[in-house]
């Protein structure tokens, strides 16, 4: 029992209600794009597993360096029905603050063996370097003295590559030697996606970031504002992929309906979310922040709905194709 609570407890601080959403839309929409077919897939599997195991393994430790530097305003995170924050710091004070970066250093250690290892067996110098970028990237946004998370621009801008750009290009190269332009446009707009999401997931910290002086996009544009490009993000980038993957991809028709509900929910969901953070705006509602969180805690099954279409989508071509 002892030992499942810890596993527990790490799983919280390496915010495992992520590894889904993330693993299909991000790992497995780019490794559909790479792959010419299923048999490629298979022969190149050991690499694409070990591309997997450093976008997760990456993801755990960069939640933890996170959660280690947000402890003390995550501990005094509740609010009613809200209380996941303030479990980020129970966890960590379960484990231990000096183990928990014990647990960190590990993992970095097993990610460079890894990422050493891929670089080596397939001649590719771009996989560790990348890789490095990413990991400084993870750092610097968390932990003095750059703290790129209270840098305005840089907040979102280090975001999008550490969570998208890099890893997705991380694992692009692992099976390819170089990228076509159509999947570069997809990724782009899925990519413009996952910036909307970033951007959104920032609303629900607003009052204890601004009461913290954290100057990310969401403080310095105000909660209305952020929540108002957010929307505009989502819609626009979800036309773009409609009408690309309309045009582009054969039998389109028959998954085109699954693309439409699903961008169609979360669009609605930031909608939701604009009308909320407007009205708190104008009022700052205790009330209205405790909604906002509410849905902010949904906000891994958008990145789920976003990516699953794309996914399914991407099988089924590459299976007509076959």
């Amino acid at each position: 029992m002892w030992a499942f609570n810890k596993f527990k407890d790490y799983l919280i601080i390496s915010r495992q209600e992520y590894i889904l959403p993330v693993g299909i839309p991000i790992g497995g929409i780019t490794v559909l794009l790479a792959i010419s077919s299923f048999a490629e897939a298979l022969a190149k599997i050991y690499f694409i597993a070990a591309a997997g195991s450093v976008l997760l393994l990456s993801n755990f430790l960069g939640s933890k360096v996170n959660c280690l530097s947000d402890y003390e305003s995550d501990k005094n995170y509740k609010r009613d029905g809200i209380l996941y924050k303030s479990n980020f710091s129970k966890a960590i004070d379960s484990i231990g603050r000096n183990n928990v970066k014990k647990i960190i250093i590990l993992e970095i250690i097993i990610t460079f063996i890894i990422v050493l290892m891929l670089t080596v067996v397939l001649s590719k110098i771009i996989l560790i370097e990348l890789w490095l970028v990413g990991l400084v990237l993870a750092i610097a946004y968390s932990t003095k003295p750059l703290k790129f998370k209270g840098r305005g621009v840089l907040n979102i801008i280090t975001l999008t590559l550490i969570l998208f750009i890099l890893p997705v290009t991380f694992i692009y190269y692992t099976i390819r030697e170089s990228m076509e332009f159509s999947h570069f446009i997809v990724l782009a707009g899925f990519g413009v996606q996952v910036c909307a999401l970033i951007l959104e997931n920032e609303l629900e910290d607003y009052p204890e970031d601004k009461n913290l002086n954290v100057r990310n996009p969401c403080v310095l544009l105000g909660i209305g504002k952020t929540s108002y490009v957010s929307l505009v993000l989502i819609i626009l980038s979800s036309i773009f992929l409609l009408i690309y993957i309309f045009t582009s991809l054969e039998f389109s028709s028959i998954y085109l309906p699954l693309f439409f509900l699903a961008y169609s929910y979360v669009s609605y969901k930031f909608y939701e979310m604009f009308k909320l953070s407007m009205k708190y705006q104008s009022t700052e509602s205790e009330e209205v922040i405790i909604k906002i969180k509410k849905l902010g805690s949904t906000l891994p099954r958008w990145l789920f709905w976003i990516g699953f279409p794309l996914f399914i989508a991407l099988t089924v071509n590459l299976y007509i194709r076959v």
